[in-house]
């Protein structure tokens, strides 16, 4: 996993030298000369017309993000993934779980509504022609999965298994909000995100190479072969929690 994100790493640095000279990819919050907005404007805007230094850092930034995304897509998609490549999907989004548990569900739900594109997340979700009232049944269980961590259990009736899997995938949580314009992403983000979408992007890009190298050693199951792994652990030792082994 260290390897394959240092991997990533090295590639997404190599033509960002000049404007990284403090560059410390396990903690830092910003790079230099440049700022946050327009980072996310021209993630957002392949035609983002620079002007001044920090634009014209971003631009260079965007490009060079937008081939780290696509790469780790079809890696992913090499071992077994199905990624789609999304129109309406140009940078991660990294959820604040403190931040969102601290507001009411339905707060979240209609905060979180007025700011996406609705039409392009049912699509994210293979489901374009949802209807308004399940769309908003999954928004709620998508709450409920943020704030639990993935441990709420997904119970929603008369939607696909495609979309009850994306909800209980938190390594996938980051694809499933589509945002039109940069400005809703950046509020999204202030809101109930890391607020920082460089920081946002070197833990999705970490997240990325941790699953790329569980899928490469247990398969494209991870979770269940090792969940059988400590299921086979605790019967050959007797042990009822088998999950020391696994540390």
């Amino acid at each position: 996993t260290e390897a394959q994100f240092d991997d990533y790493m090295a590639a997404f640095e190599k033509t960002l030298e000049p404007y990284l000279p403090s560059l410390n990819k396990r903690g830092m919050s910003a790079l230099a000369g440049i700022k946050k907005d327009d980072m996310v404007r021209a993630l957002f805007d392949k035609h983002f017309k620079a002007s001044g230094k920090s634009q014209t850092v971003a631009v260079e930034f965007a490009e060079k993000a937008r081939g780290i995304f696509e790469r780790i897509r079809l890696d992913l998609n090499a071992v077994g993934m199905n990624i789609k490549k999304l129109k309406a999907w140009h940078l991660p989004q990294i959820h604040n779980t403190l931040a969102i548990r601290n507001v009411p569900k339905q707060q979240w739900v209609d905060d979180t509504i007025a700011l996406i594109d609705v039409d392009a997340t049912k699509l994210a979700l293979n489901s374009p022609k949802m209807n308004d009232a399940t769309f908003r049944k999954v928004m709620e269980q998508m709450y409920d999965s943020i704030s639990s961590e993935g441990t709420a259990k997904i119970e929603i009736t008369g939607v696909s298994k495609f979309i009850k899997k994306a909800l209980a995938n938190t390594s996938q949580e980051h694809r499933i909000l589509q945002f039109g314009d940069a400005d809703s992403w950046l509020k999204y983000d202030e809101a109930y995100g890391m607020g920082d979408p460089f920081q946002s992007i070197v833990n999705y890009i970490q997240d990325s190479a941790r699953t790329l190298q569980a899928i490469k050693t247990f398969g494209p199951n991870p979770d269940a072969m090792i969940n059988s792994i400590q299921e086979m652990l605790k019967q050959a030792t007797g042990k009822k929690n088998a999950g020391e082994f696994m540390q």
